[in-house]
């Protein structure tokens, strides 16, 4: 559901009675549990055991059209935990699955939901580069995707991003040269300050 038009679903004749005391898999962005309560019950009830909605909120991210998303939920405090279990097996279906409090849900969740396409940027300049020095695209496209997707595997197998980009970085080298016209770019601080303005437009959709 486009959370967008959350208010006009819920108010469809009937749709609040079908929804009471059931479990509710949410992946609006930036609509909070409590929220999500509201709209089901009202502005002016008070949830209860009876009829509040056993509510898990989540962001997987668009791997899951291959089966390697990584899912962040959160749930309402009724939440039981059979259907905790009931949202980590469905969550998990598409890939990782990953319960975190809802305090930090909307800086992790854009961090996982917006990194994709901040990283996809950075692959399309890199790309680039490549035509400006006359390759063609499609020529070099899957050597630098899967030179990526191989790097990015190493920082879960135990390196530290940093401690990486060093070992990269050689002496007088080529690696040294590129990172440090990014770092006169402010590109590292670009990302994020983009990462840090999503999270704040998450925090707001809700009022919205």
């Amino acid at each position: 559901m486009n959370p967008v038009k959350r208010a006009d679903v819920f108010a469809a004749s009937g749709f609040r009675d079908a929804l009471q005391g059931k479990l509710v898999l949410s992946i609006m962005a930036g609509i909070t549990t409590k929220a999500l309560n509201t709209l089901a019950l009202g502005e002016n009830s008070a949830p209860d055991n009876e009829s509040a909605l056993q509510c898990v909120h989540a962001m997987p991210n668009m791997a899951a059209k291959i089966r390697e998303a990584v899912t962040l939920y959160t749930a309402g405090s009724g939440t039981t935990k059979e259907n905790l279990e009931i949202a980590s097996w469905v969550f998990s279906q598409v890939g990782e699955a990953h319960r975190i409090p809802e305090s930090s849900f909307d800086i992790c969740a854009v961090s996982v939901g917006c990194a994709g396409s901040l990283l996809l940027l950075a692959i399309d300049g890199l790309l680039d580069a490549a035509v400006a020095e006359g390759v063609k695209r499609p020529d070099v496209q899957s050597l630098v995707v899967n030179s990526a997707i191989g790097m990015m595997k190493l920082v879960p197998a135990g390196d530290h991003v940093s401690v990486l980009r060093e070992k990269i970085a050689s002496p007088g080298g080529c690696s040294i040269r590129a990172l440090l016209e990014l770092e006169k770019l402010g590109v590292r601080a670009a990302f994020t300050t983009a990462i840090m303005a999503a999270a704040e437009k998450s925090k707001h959709m809700s009022l919205s």
